[in-house]
């Protein structure tokens, strides 16, 4: 039996294996309208930390956290969809907050280096160079 401390003392929450598959199998679910970690593990009445350690002892579930996850951001993906070609209504700065704060979601970033005036950028090194980064990275490159 797998024990986890939650905070509240030490909780069995999967007696075996099997429930830990048949739970894999229902996570997903719980995050198809678009839930939070914290949504969910308050729905199941565990904390988050449990459910982080949980993940980390079995591989299977973290799968399924990240399809659970991938879910989750559809949902959210598809109600900015629908708003920005007017089958709902989405208040732009706060979905633009909720998309960058809990997928990763932001703005395109280029950054170009170039030389002066423009040019193309050229580096010379010396042998002195060369053999700095020899001894540093033991000729693993």
């Amino acid at each position: 039996m797998a024990y986890v401390h939650d905070g509240r003392g030490i909780d069995p929450i999967f007696k075996n294996e099997d429930e830990v598959r048949e739970f894999c199998k229902k996570l997903p679910t719980y995050f198809m309208q678009g839930q939070s970690q914290a949504e969910v593990c308050s729905s199941l009445n565990i904390s988050q930390q449990t459910f982080m350690n949980y993940r980390k002892m079995y591989p299977i579930l973290e799968d399924a956290y990240q399809l659970a996850i991938t879910h989750a951001e559809a949902y959210w993906t598809r109600r900015g969809k629908d708003g920005t070609f007017g089958d709902g209504e989405v208040n732009a700065p706060l979905y633009k907050f909720q998309m960058t704060n809990r997928f990763g979601w932001g703005e395109k970033v280029q950054t170009e280096v170039t030389g002066k005036d423009g040019s193309a950028l050229s580096v010379t090194l010396t042998k002195a160079d060369v053999s700095a980064f020899d001894k540093e990275f033991d000729n693993d490159y």
